[in-house]
C-alpha cells in the first residue's frame, strides 16, 4: 500500500506583508492536494512580533540598522496569522532576541578582534542573521514533531512570510518539489555556473530538500559568522551556496520564479536612494 506524501512547509521571518501573499500560499496547499495527491501538508512557523523597514538593500550597499525602530505587531495581527495560516507548531520571539542574536554573530565573525567578517567589504553577519535564526528554529519546530511521532517528511520546504508564489504552479518544477532526490536542495534564484565565482549561489528565499539534508541546510545560521570574507563570497546566497558543498550536499535549481512582496516604503527607499527599481526578484503589492 503506498504511503500518505507529506510536506511541511516552514514558514519564518518578519511578517510584513503576508496578508498580500497568504492566498498564493493556499492555492498552492490546495492544488498540491488536488492535482498532485499530497496527503499530509503541514506548516511550521517562527516568526518575529516586530516588523522593521526592510533592512538593506545588499547590492547597492545600502544598510539601515532599523531595530531600534521596530515596529511591534498588535496581538490581533499575531493571532491572524496564526489562525489563517493553522501551524502545527510555531514560536513567537521578540525585538531583544533579534538584537542579541546580531550582536552574538558580530562577536563571533570579529577578525583579529577587530573587525567583524563582511560580504565583499559591504555589510556585517549580524544583518542577516536573525533571518537565518528563524529559518533554523522553524526547521527545528518540523523536527521536534516527527522526532515525536516517528516519522520523517518526504520533502520540506522553506518559506517566507512576504513570498508572492504568483497564480499558480505552472511554472514550479514540481517533479523535483515533490520527488527530490536525497542528499540534494533545491532552489529558484540559484546559479551552479562553476566558471566564474558570481555563477555560484543559492537563492535562499524558496526552497526545499529532504528531511535530514533540509535539517543540515537550515543549520547555516551556525556557520554564519565563520563565513564571509573569502573572493567568492559575494552575499549570503554565494555563501549559502558554499556552505553547501562544505557538506556535499548537491545543488539543482528550480524554474521557477516567486516574488518577495515589498511594500510602499521599501520602493521609497529604493528611489531615495537612487538605486533604481525594484529587482527580478521582488513585487509592490
Amino acid at each position: 500500500m503506498k504511503q500518505p506524501f507529506k510536506i511541511a512547509f516552514c514558514f519564518s521571518g518578519q511578517l510584513r506583508t503576508w496578508r498580500k501573499c497568504i492566498h498564493t500560499w493556499q492555492d498552492m496547499f490546495k492544488d498540491l492536494k488536488h492535482n498532485h495527491n499530497v496527503s499530509n501538508i503541514d506548516v511550521f512557523c517562527h516568526i518575529w512580533d516586530h516588523n522593521t523597514l526592510q533592512q538593506g538593500i545588499a547590492h547597492e550597499k545600502i544598510i539601515l540598522d532599523t531595530l531600534d525602530d521596530a515596529s511591534v505587531l498588535s496581538e490581533s495581527e499575531i493571532n491572524d496569522y496564526i489562525q489563517q495560516l493553522g501551524p502545527i507548531a510555531y514560536k513567537i520571539d521578540n525585538v531583544q532576541v533579534s538584537k542579541s542574536i546580531k550582536q552574538q554573530t558580530n562577536d563571533r565573525s570579529l577578525i583579529s578582534g577587530e573587525q567583524p567578517r563582511q560580504w565583499r567589504g559591504h555589510f556585517e553577519h549580524g544583518w542577516m542573521a536573525s533571518q537565518f535564526y528563524s529559518i533554523m528554529y522553524a526547521a527545528h519546530l518540523k523536527k521536534m514533531h516527527e522526532i515525536k511521532h516517528n516519522f520523517n517528511y518526504d520533502v520540506c520546504v522553506r518559506m517566507r512570510n512576504d513570498l508572492y508564489l504568483g497564480d499558480s504552479l505552472a511554472d514550479l518544477s514540481i517533479d523535483n518539489m515533490l520527488h527530490p532526490k536525497f542528499n540534494t536542495v533545491y532552489s529558484c534564484h540559484t546559479g551552479v555556473d562553476n566558471s566564474q565565482w558570481f555563477g555560484r549561489r543559492l537563492g535562499n528565499i524558496f526552497w526545499c530538500a529532504d528531511s535530514p539534508t533540509f535539517d543540515k541546510m537550515s543549520h547555516f545560521y551556525h556557520w554564519l559568522p565563520t563565513l564571509g570574507d573569502q573572493e567568492d563570497h559575494y552575499g549570503p546566497e554565494h555563501s549559502f551556496y558554499y556552505y553547501a558543498k562544505m557538506f556535499n550536499i548537491l545543488v539543482d535549481a528550480l524554474t521557477d520564479n516567486p516574488k518577495i512582496a515589498r511594500d510602499a516604503d521599501y520602493v521609497k527607499l529604493k528611489q531615495d536612494s537612487g538605486t533604481g527599481l525594484l529587482g527580478e526578484h521582488e513585487i509592490l503589492c
